[in-house]
């Protein structure tokens, strides 16, 4: 499964406690992607 931008996400360890969303997925010369997270504004 791969996370794409305006993906709705949770903190796994924490049971889901808080609601993020992608904003954005930016990709680094050595093959990583890292995902700037928003939090939901509920």
């Amino acid at each position: 499964m791969e996370i794409k931008k305006g993906d709705i996400v949770g903190r796994k360890s924490y049971g889901k406690d808080i609601i993020f969303y992608v904003d954005r997925i930016i990709k680094v010369k050595n093959g990583k992607s890292y995902a700037i997270l928003k939090r939901n504004a509920l």
